[in-house]
């Protein structure tokens, strides 16, 4: 690890403010000067070089950097960093690029509000610091940051998986903004205040579209999306791509909404530029990912709020709980509300009658008077939703018109669109059916949704639900080993779990009080109030019940999704994790964080060097693996839950065919550290008592080591071009793509895949890694030359993801030796 640092960025005053209307292009060193406004790039081309310390300061383009201290996960500060210019292009610009070791890089406030900030970064360990308008934000990997509102301002990233590379844009009113890393590069900060020269309309930033199943696509018309598989197979014919040449006219656009940082649906919203084509902020397309048959794929679908408990019964109108939410971005004067529109597929899933996969049909309902009565699938027509405040959500209850239901039993596809404009029809004012207009809209989100009926929230658990863990440990009130190993060795209990045991200098098991939900692990919790002793809502005690040598008896342990995850040392793996959010939550984050028993000796207090790595640095491996992962619990519908992929650290596992204590605890603070370690960190522990954690879980388990007569299976290897720019690609940018996948077996594998690119073809940007099918780790590969190289393990089942972006002065795919594992 570099040492500490940090930066701090000053907007220079005394210039003359631009006008606006024009959009900062990337590799712009030049601040250009009209009238209102200011827009640059700084693109860290110019001298000085460094190193740059806390006070030093770097002026370019109108701005200018000052040293200030970074801060790390456990909230501690230091001033001891560097930063520096770097002769490399980690972040995907030109040489030099500003390295930041243990930095910030901060505005201070400023005249005239920037609208827009973005650059390009790669970051390759420690955590994160990101402050807007104030409010400080720190976590491990951008992506965590991903379509978040932080200080009023909207994030919206690219990548951020974890030791890779990509872009992070910001949307909204800013007034201060800094940014640091402990392993950091960042190239190409540009930043403008400009608004639209007439005034009346938004700025474009990253648009949005939605994730129904459109079966005229860009993998050829019609090519199977399908919408519903039983009781028979309809293919999806929902609009929702915006431009394949292969669309029917009559099928229409899919809506299109050109900014996402305005005014929007729920909490969060990501960015697309088409349905079914990268670039995607998620990572994979909202439908048909590389052609495969996928809809319902956008991860910041959360508007709808009652999701889990609306009915749509044929013939009658229902009500839809929906939240919006604005930001500090400027919108015209004259506008005073924004148009939401619903459609339900209540007659396209259905055995009987023709089965269509729209939203175009109609029925008659029954009516004493005699007057028809039509039910459309097209059910909330145009309801204004007044221009809230800004940096605000509000929720709104809106009632349906008549909802034609003719499977009330089975599945239906569901659109919500937020949009400046009232719906697109197609030939009467009463025949919309979801799709978008020809130049797409300006502002809003459109999400959509496979609902299940009838719904099945699961029943929320009622308040007041103090928890504990229920590892084995030995400072009990039974004065009795709590035995955590008995092969190969008889290994007594240490973790802290109990959290009062009598004695003053005993650590405290983590408690959670809970006296209102706010967020759990998994779908269940149950009470106690002490981990040994005393009333229990299980009956059994979690540990020692009746002084007996027992733990690992609390029975809503249900959160970690993926217990056979390998954990391969000096390595990392990826955890599913379940959180669950209360239905009446107002927490906007909680932490979770992991601890990993590596070396079976009761505790989990331990580090270990691991073997150097490239560079000849030995960076050390841990049994706290996930540390003050941030989940955003604005994301989570109220009353819903969410399943997290979280990357962990380096891990300590000297003993991997042998079973282990794990511990995951969701809290509304993070980890209590033990400053008499050396380093001081985390074992596991919570609040000293009487202190406790307000909120959250935390569940113990103890896993199984992989079976040393296990085999791997076989490693398949799929490569394609993902070009959306048809034959014409001269000067163009395209993305290669190879998926390494694991099938069979019964023991993880570890490959070293490489993959050597032509001589003549220089890769843009460092590759990406992602983990479309957990388990495999980890989510990084190295670029040497022209050599692509990713070293790690996939489980049985699992499956990587490697991007790279390649030039087209020469095709890469013509003469290239294959990719081998």
């Amino acid at each position: 690890m570099n040492v500490q640092k940090s930066i701090r960025v000053l907007i220079a005053l005394g210039i003359s403010f631009l006008s606006a209307g024009v959009q900062p292009a990337a590799q712009t060193a030049t601040a250009v000067n009209r009238a209102g406004g200011l827009i640059g790039c700084m693109t860290f081309t110019p001298p000085p070089n460094g190193p740059f310390s806390v006070g030093d300061s770097y002026s370019e383009s109108g701005l200018t950097l000052v040293g200030q201290p970074f801060h790390f996960s456990d909230w501690s500060d230091s001033s001891a960093g560097k930063g520096s210019k770097s002769d490399s292009a980690h972040a995907g610009g030109s040489p030099p690029e500003m390295q930041l070791n243990n930095i910030v890089v901060e505005t201070s406030t400023v005249s005239l509000n920037f609208t827009k900030i973005e650059w390009k970064y790669a970051e390759r360990g420690g955590n994160l610091n990101l402050s807007i308008n104030g409010e400080l934000a720190i976590f491990d990997n951008f992506g965590e940051m991903n379509g978040a509102m932080l200080g009023g301002v909207h994030v919206a990233v690219t990548g951020g998986n974890g030791q890779d590379s990509g872009e992070v844009t910001l949307y909204g009113e800013i007034s201060s903004f800094g940014i640091g890393g402990q392993e950091l590069w960042i190239d190409d900060l540009c930043f403008t205040d400009a608004v639209d020269p007439i005034g009346n309309q938004p700025i474009n930033t990253k648009s949005d579209l939605g994730d129904a199943p459109d079966s005229a696509n860009h993998f050829g018309s019609p090519y199977a999306n399908t919408a519903y598989a039983f009781p028979a197979t309809v293919l999806g014919k929902f609009p929702t791509t915006f431009d394949p040449a292969t669309a029917p006219p009559i099928q229409g656009q899919g809506p299109k909404h050109l900014s996402i940082a305005h005014m929007w649906l729920g909490a969060a919203v990501t960015a697309e530029s088409e349905a079914d084509q990268l670039p995607d902020s998620d990572g994979a397309t909202n439908i048909l990912n590389l052609g495969a048959d996928l809809a319902d794929m956008d991860r910041a679908d959360d508007g709808w709020l009652n999701r889990w408990t609306a009915v749509f019964t044929d013939c009658e109108t229902t009500e839809l709980v929906v939240r919006v939410t604005r930001s500090s971005m400027p919108l015209p004067p004259t506008l005073t509300n924004l148009f939401l529109n619903v459609w339900f597929d209540g007659m396209g899933n259905q055995p009987t009658l023709p089965s269509d996969g729209d939203w175009q049909d109609l029925k008659d309902c029954p009516n004493g008077s005699g007057v028809p009565a039509f039910a459309r699938e097209w059910i909330v027509q145009d309801a204004p939703i007044p221009i809230i405040p800004t940096n605000s959500s509000q929720v709104f209850t809106i009632t349906t018109r008549l909802v034609p239901n003719n499977t009330p039993t089975l599945t239906h596809w569901l659109r919500f669109s937020l949009s400046e404009l009232q719906a697109v029809t197609i030939s009467t004012p009463d025949d919309a059916d979801g799709r978008g207009p020809v130049n797409a809209f300006r502002m809003g989100e459109t999400e959509d949704y496979l609902y299940e009926s009838p719904p099945p929230p699961p029943p929320p658990p009622p308040a007041g639900k103090t928890d504990l863990g229920d590892a084995p440990d030995n400072t009990n009130h039974w004065g009795s080993t709590n035995t955590a190993y008995t092969f190969p060795l008889l290994t007594p209990g240490r973790y802290p779990t109990v959290w009062n045991s009598g004695v003053a200098l005993d650590p405290s098991g983590p408690k959670h009080q809970n006296s209102a939900l706010e967020g759990i692990l998994g779908m269940n919790i149950t009470r106690e109030d002490e981990a040994d002793i005393g009333p229990d809502a299980d009956v059994v005690n979690n540990i020692k019940t009746g002084g007996i040598d027992s733990a690992n008896y609390d029975q809503a342990d249900d959160g970690w999704l993926n217990p056979g995850a390998p954990f391969p040392n000096c390595a990392t793996t990826t955890l599913k994790v379940r959180v669950r959010r209360g239905p009446a939550a107002i927490m906007p984050t909680m932490l979770l964080n992991v601890f990993f028993d590596g070396n079976r000796d009761g505790d989990w207090a331990d580090i270990r060097p691991c073997p150097p790595d490239a560079t000849g640095a030995a960076p050390s491996s841990n049994e706290w693996i996930v540390q003050n992962w941030v989940v955003n619990m604005t994301g989570i519908p109220l009353g819903g839950f969410f399943d997290y992929n979280v990357p962990t650290r380096l891990i300590l596992n000297t003993a991997p065919t042998l079973t282990h204590w794990v511990r995951f605890t969701l809290s509304d603070s993070p980890a209590v550290i033990d400053s008499a370690l050396a380093p001081p960190r985390a074992d596991g522990r919570g609040p000293l008592q009487p202190g406790f954690f307000k909120n959250g879980e935390t569940e113990d388990y103890i896993i199984d080591g992989q079976h040393p007569q296990g085999q791997p299976g076989a490693l398949s290897i799929a490569k394609s071009v993902i070009n959306p720019f048809g034959a014409n690609t001269a000067g163009k940018v395209v993305t290669y793509v190879i998926e390494l996948q694991h099938t069979g077996g019964t023991l993880a594998a570890t490959t070293i895949l490489t993959d050597p690119l032509p001589a003549q073809v220089i890769p843009v940007g460092l590759p990406s890694v992602s983990n479309p099918i957990p388990s495999a780790g980890p989510l990084v590969a190295s670029l040497a030359g022209n050599l692509i190289t990713w070293n790690g393990w996939l489980s049985p089942g699992g499956k990587i993801r490697i991007e790279g972006s390649l030039p087209t002065r020469r095709m890469p795919c013509k003469r290239r030796r294959p990719a081998a594992a």
